[in-house]
C-alpha cells in the first residue's frame, strides 16, 4: 500500500546545499543532489546558472580566499548569469558562514552591477 501511495503523488527533485562550520575543520560545504548522493565540495552552483558559474568559480576560488574577495566571485558569477542566461534574475541574496554564524551580505543587483560597469 505504501508503494501504491508513492506512485501516486507528484515527485519533487530537491538538490540541497548544506553549509556550516566546525571549530576543528573550519567551513565546510556539502551538496546533496536529488538521489541522496552527498559530497563535500570547496564551492558549488545549482540550477541553470550553475552550468555557466561553476567554470568561473572553478578558475578563480582559491581556500584562503578573504570575504572581500569571495563577494566579489559572486559578482563575477552573476554577471556571467545576466549575460549569458535567458531569463535575468534582478537581484540575487548572497549569505556568508562563519564561525560567528550566518551573515547577510549585501544584495547583487543588475542594477548596481551595471553601475559598476560604467565607472
Amino acid at each position: 500500500m505504501f508503494f501504491l501511495f508513492l506512485w501516486l503523488q507528484t515527485p519533487y527533485l530537491v538538490n540541497l546545499m548544506l553549509a556550516g562550520y566546525d571549530d576543528e575543520s573550519g567551513a565546510e560545504l556539502y551538496y546533496i543532489d536529488h538521489l541522496a548522493s552527498l559530497v563535500k565540495v570547496p564551492f558549488a552552483a545549482d540550477g541553470y546558472g550553475g552550468y555557466f558559474t561553476l567554470s568561473i568559480m572553478d578558475r578563480y576560488h582559491r581556500k584562503d580566499m578573504k570575504p572581500e574577495e569571495g563577494y566579489e566571485l559572486m559578482k563575477k558569477c552573476v554577471r556571467e548569469i545576466h549575460k549569458r542566461l535567458i531569463v535575468n534574475l534582478p537581484n540575487f541574496k548572497v549569505q556568508m558562514v562563519d564561525k560567528n554564524g550566518i551573515k547577510d551580505l549585501p544584495v547583487i543587483s543588475a542594477k548596481k552591477l551595471a553601475l559598476e560597469e560604467t565607472n
